[in-house]
């Protein structure tokens, strides 16, 4: 299968690794990545869907071959504005006029504060996929986090200092499948250390967007396994549930963070769905 390879100029010029693969389909498929991997973890996509998608994939800022500081950003608000760039990049390049905008994790985050604060009505979506997203801090450090003042979250976000620091994160939960985990601790372009100061990026950013609906004005859809243990299932599904109600709502009972990386008893439901979603009917 052929892929071609560009650098994608970010909102402030840094350069954004992308995997591009065009087949002559009407609409594209954009892929948003999660915290510490890259793109390549996502190429189940082009298997699923090079068929019926013309399909982007690309390293966020700080991850994967793109420029910036490693696991790190300096405002979580660049995120969302590369990905508008990838974006406009597309249709200045490739003329596209129709996309579906797909995000895992901390690459769901980043779509849905997209949504909300940087897609515009000439160029909006025609469907936004969001995958495990951080709706709230897993485990304990949920409720916590849920209930601290904004102020404090802001202020945490904002302290001067930032460590790379290992094990932030539950890896033990990507999937029930270990040879996920084996992969993922030996994948040169994963990042196992994470800086303080994106972590509490990603949470101050995560109380601003699901504090309040996204009113997309495109068919929405989300998925969580029940048993995720690096976002916080219970908090997700309720936000969805109660505010977000606007939403199509997989919850793959006993699944881990990588429902794509899953073994067969929670990826197959998982993958059904997303080809209902994005497709409208099974393959």
């Amino acid at each position: 299968m052929h892929h071609e390879y560009r650098d994608i100029p970010g909102h402030d010029g840094l350069n954004l690794k992308a995997t591009i693969k065009e087949n002559g389909a009407s609409t594209w498929l954009i892929v948003t990545h999660g915290l510490g991997e890259h793109s390549g973890r996502h190429h189940h996509f082009l298997k699923l869907f090079a068929g019926q998608f013309n399909i982007l994939l690309y390293d966020l800022r700080g991850h994967g071959q793109s420029d910036g500081e490693r696991a790190n950003v300096g405002e979580f608000v660049s995120f969302r504005k590369d990905l508008q760039k990838i974006v406009e990049y597309l249709r200045d390049h490739f003329h596209m006029t129709k996309y579906i905008a797909f995000g895992h994790s901390m690459g769901a985050l980043v779509s849905a504060d997209w949504l909300q604060n940087e897609a515009r009505e000439d160029l909006y979506p025609t469907k936004v996929f969001l995958s495990s997203p951080p709706v709230g801090a897993p485990g304990l450090m949920g409720p916590l986090f849920g209930n601290a003042p904004h102020a404090i979250l802001k202020s945490l976000a904002g302290l001067p200092a930032s460590l790379p620091l290992k094990g932030i994160l539950d890896l033990s939960r990507l999937s029930h499948d270990s040879r996920v985990l084996m992969n993922y601790l030996n994948d040169d372009l994963v990042s196992l250390k994470v800086h303080t100061h994106l972590f509490f990026e990603i949470l101050k950013t995560s109380r601003d967007v699901f504090s309040r609906p996204l009113r997309a004005r495109c068919p929405l859809y989300a998925s969580i396994g029940t048993e995720d243990g690096l976002v916080h299932p219970k908090m997700m599904i309720k936000y969805f549930s109660t505010v977000e109600k606007n939403t199509k709502l997989l919850k793959v009972e006993g699944g881990y963070h990588e429902l794509h990386n899953e073994i067969e008893k929670y990826r197959a439901p998982y993958f059904e769905f997303l080809r209902q979603s994005l497709l409208d009917s099974p393959l």
